[in-house]
């Protein structure tokens, strides 16, 4: 018999982005701060830039999904949506473990 056993870590919390820099970390007016592994489903809005931290992360933004691979998205990069005038509402984060990459976007 052939079982498969699923391990779901609900253990992602906001967190308080004092001068942390290994947190994720949504920024607008004023900024989120994430940690631990686990999906949430969240509604921040008017983000301009996203930092990793030391994390792994994929995330939901305007209903589109920018899913992490083992070189995207490294620690304290702006992310690809960080463009002048340019904000959008981030709707759901992941944390899947520790960073893969040692390159910056």
């Amino acid at each position: 018999m052939n079982h498969t056993t699923l391990s779901i870590k609900p253990n992602i919390n906001a967190a308080p982005c004092g001068n942390r820099t290994d947190f994720l970390k949504l920024w607008n007016d004023n900024p989120a701060c994430f940690a631990n592994q686990g999906i949430l489903n969240i509604n921040v809005y008017t983000v301009y830039r996203i930092t990793t931290g030391n994390n792994y992360v994929s995330f939901i933004a305007d209903g589109i999904n920018y899913p992490g691979n083992g070189n995207s998205y490294c620690p304290n990069t702006n992310l690809p949506l960080s463009y002048p005038y340019y904000w959008m509402d981030v709707t759901q984060v992941s944390i899947t473990g520790p960073r893969r990459c040692q390159s910056t976007l």
